[in-house]
């Protein structure tokens, strides 16, 4: 698709948030924020359109997992939590 996907995510107890960031050629950057639960190291968080995001917490501290978009694209992510 040629374009560049980058995501933020931040913990607190089992509450998570995050937003998705989507740099398509020559337009300017779409964000979308979500939030979501964690149980032990794994992720659920959506977004009012529709995507939704599911994943691990790894043992280097990040979140990875797939990005679905309410389209049904996957798009895996892996970013670092704070």
């Amino acid at each position: 698709m040629g374009m560049k996907v980058r995501g933020t995510f931040q913990r607190r107890n089992n509450e998570i948030k995050g937003a998705l960031y989507i740099y398509p050629p020559m337009v300017e950057k779409w964000s979308y924020h979500w939030s979501g639960n964690t149980d032990g190291d794994r992720i659920w968080a959506s977004h009012s359109d529709g995507h939704s995001f599911s994943g691990t917490i790894t043992p280097d501290r990040a979140a990875e997992g797939i990005i679905t978009t309410r389209y049904g694209h996957r798009i895996p992510i892996k970013a670092p939590l704070p």
